[in-house]
């Protein structure tokens, strides 16, 4: 004789498990994206501040050789 078939865990079984490992990764991945974006900001911001103050010195020199 064959038993009455038995539900072992029932449709929460059937569920996928949540990846917790692939939230850390992506959580991760995207905090990277945003920490390259500040630093690249930073730089162009300080290139941008180089660059007037370059541009103030050779005035500044371009004006002292007209004066003399």
């Amino acid at each position: 004789m064959i038993a009455a078939p038995v539900v072992l865990g029932g449709e929460d079984r059937l569920l996928p498990e949540p990846n917790h490992a692939a939230f850390v990764l992506w959580a991760v991945l995207g905090l990277g994206v945003v920490l390259l974006g500040f630093m690249a900001w930073q730089l162009v911001r300080t290139l941008d501040q180089k660059k007037m103050t370059a541009g103030r010195h050779l005035i500044r020199q371009s004006t002292k050789a007209a004066q003399v």
